[in-house]
């Protein structure tokens, strides 16, 4: 009998061993499984927080009226920003409460020895804008008097550019200070309407031999009265000043100065401005390009997902531009801007050639909030 039954325990004592060894890895499977639910939702919490916190206070674009002509177009915010706002700009804060460019005041030159100087915080904007995601194009105050001053603005200005990526036009900031240099030439006499629309089309000359954007920005009654207005329009971008809920300005315009605001991550007021963008149009370049340079809307452009969801960071689609089979690299032969991506809805980025591409184009993808 106890033959029988040692035998009989040595039968069942494996069976008993790999009962207990599954129950083990069973138990071990469900406390793995536990913890993993648990770190998806601290994950989870994590995430709602972080989104919670992007919500950032807003710019408040209402009380304006846009003209007719600009019906198609996407409005978009921008300001423009020098020494007088300060050396502790929060460009990431700006970028979140709905600003998507701005034009940054690289120097200017003094309305009375006529010296040029660099402003004293435009490195430090310049870098800051571009890491926030912001559209950055630059401007030099001027007091030019002639043509040949005004190309020597624009040469200063391109230094003070050097290789920083820029977005949007160089601009030709010409308007009058009270006593100033400009403003006593002008009541004198000494300058004429032609003498100044010379300069301002010197200073685009010089900048677009350089592969570079340019714009001419003055107020209302300045570009009416100095600046032939209408065939400015046609030579070159105009960013106009006035300061009013809408404006009866009857030439070409791209860019609208309209008044003045409070920006989250600005301490002091800074200008308000619209950007008119055409999202169905083909923006040719106008700055100097290779010969052989080709359009950049005549490529294959490909946006690989267009539902993406929107946690707190710029949103930026993975995208590939290609001509034929060759495909394209970015900073080589296009670069990249962004519009309306830093909040769920439809967003916008900008593909602009560059190298031997050239040409601008827009194309749109969906943002979805996270809840």
């Amino acid at each position: 009998m106890d033959s029988a039954g040692q035998k009989n325990t040595a039968h069942h004592s494996p069976r008993r061993a790999a009962v207990r060894k599954r129950k083990t890895w069973q138990r071990r499977k469900r406390r793995a499984l536990l913890g993993l639910l648990i770190l998806l939702l601290l994950l989870l919490i994590v995430l709602l927080q972080i989104h919670r916190s992007s919500h950032h206070e807003q710019i408040v674009s209402d009380g304006y009226t846009h003209a007719e002509q600009f019906s198609n177009c996407l409005i978009v915010d921008g300001i423009d920003v020098s020494y007088v706002q300060g050396s502790k700009i929060n460009w990431k804060e700006v970028k979140k409460s709905g600003v998507d460019f701005a034009f940054i005041r690289a120097g200017y030159r003094s309305s009375q020895e006529g010296i040029l100087n660099k402003d004293s915080d435009f490195e430090r904007n310049i870098r800051a804008a571009k890491e926030a995601g912001v559209m950055i194009g630059l401007y030099f105050y001027s007091q030019a008097l002639s043509a040949e001053e005004a190309a020597e603005e624009a040469e200063y200005l391109m230094e003070l550019a050097g290789s920083n990526e820029i977005d949007l036009p160089l601009v030709f900031d010409y308007e009058v200070l009270e006593d100033g240099r400009l403003d006593q030439a002008i009541e004198s006499g000494d300058l004429s309407s032609d003498e100044m629309y010379a300069a301002a089309l010197a200073f685009c000359d010089a900048v677009e031999a350089k592969g570079y954007e340019s714009a001419v920005y003055s107020n209302y009654s300045f570009l009416k009265k100095y600046l032939h207005p209408e065939e400015l329009g046609e030579r070159t971008t105009v960013w106009l000043a006035h300061y009013e809920p809408s404006t009866d300005y009857q030439y070409a315009y791209d860019f609208w100065q309209c008044g003045t605001m409070t920006v989250p991550g600005i301490s002091k007021e800074t200008d308000k401005n619209f950007w008119y963008v055409d999202p169905e149009a083909v923006y040719e370049t106008r700055g100097a390009r290779t010969g052989n340079a080709r359009s950049i809307s005549r490529m294959q452009i490909t946006i690989k997902k267009n539902d993406l969801t929107y946690i707190g960071l710029n949103v930026k689609p993975d995208l590939t531009v290609s001509d034929g089979l060759k495909p394209l690299k970015e900073g080589k032969d296009y670069r990249l801007g962004y519009i309306h991506n830093a909040a769920e809805g439809t967003g916008y980025v900008v593909i602009t050639g560059i190298g031997e591409y050239r040409d601008a184009v827009v194309r749109s993808f969906e943002i979805k909030d996270l809840i």
